[in-house]
């Protein structure tokens, strides 16, 4: 028969990954009113998260009431629960108490990684009439921390989805640098986003357009990440869009073949939605 110190012994060779996918699958049911903090050396700690700082740590107050500061060289994964109802939640005596969600955070705060959006653009055109554009945008960047990364993007914008003579407008090829960041560790955060570069623009000679040339773009926006998962969370933004281009258009008439060269500056709403990963 094995000592309890033979026990400890043959325990402690156990992947931490191998205490975190069990922690996971169990759902800890008993728990299931508290949040729930997993450390590095596989120790769960069970009770109220008051405060988490990727900077400080976290500050737990257990169930008998003891509070708790980790370190964050500790911590591996946290656990937040959300009780639906008002009336099960027991009151926080502290000002550093913070909305709980059923998710925990384990966002990937820095190293690569990738977004994926779609979205509409609004505006008014040169006769002052409403235009409404679609375009797909995606980049792929490393982030130093959750407040800087950079990236690098490419995409397919129609600043007019129905036109004279084609279901979408002129196309236009944006190739762009980002920068983003994130402005709390909580589960659901605001985050910024400024991306700026030069775009390709095509000729439409459908729609009369036989010449185009490209230009600047730029595009600040403020957005909303829904989720702290370290595979994929949703995101959506709201932001201004200004692109330079210059289109060379055919008139033809009775007893002309004439040439218009204009020089556009598009300036639209933009609305989108998407992933980051």
């Amino acid at each position: 028969m094995k000592s309890n110190n033979e026990v400890v012994s043959a325990l402690q060779p156990l992947p931490l990954c191998c205490v975190l996918v069990v922690w996971l699958l169990m759902g800890l049911p008993v728990a299931a009113q508290e949040d729930s903090l997993l450390l590095r050396n596989g120790t769960i700690l069970q009770g109220k998260v008051l405060k988490y700082l990727n900077s400080s740590g976290a500050l737990i107050v257990t169930p008998s009431q003891e509070i708790k500061k980790i370190p964050p060289g500790q911590i591996e994964a946290i656990r937040f629960h959300y009780t639906a109802k008002r009336s099960q939640r027991k009151p926080i005596k502290t000002k550093a108490a913070k909305e709980r969600t059923d998710s925990y955070y384990s966002f990937r705060e820095t190293g690569w990684y990738g977004t994926l959006y779609g979205g509409m653009m609004h505006g008014l055109n040169a006769t002052r009439s409403v235009e409404t554009g679609f375009g797909i945008q995606g980049s792929y960047g490393y982030a130093w921390n959750r407040w800087v990364g950079i990236g690098l993007g490419l995409g397919l914008d129609t600043y007019t989805i129905w036109s004279e003579n084609s279901v979408l407008g002129t196309p236009i090829l944006p190739i762009f640098t980002e920068l983003r960041g994130y402005l709390s560790q909580h589960p659901r955060t605001p985050y910024y986003m400024l991306s700026a570069g030069y775009s390709i623009a095509f000729k439409d000679e459908k729609n009369g357009i036989v010449e185009a040339t490209g230009g600047a773009l730029l595009h600040p926006a403020i957005g909303f990440r829904l989720g702290a998962r370290e595979d994929a969370n949703f995101v959506f933004d709201i932001g201004y869009r200004f692109q330079r281009t210059t289109q060379t258009q055919r008139i033809n008439g009775w007893q002309f073949n004439e040439r218009l060269e204009q020089r556009i500056w598009y300036k639209r709403l933009c609305l989108r939605a998407g992933v980051v990963f």
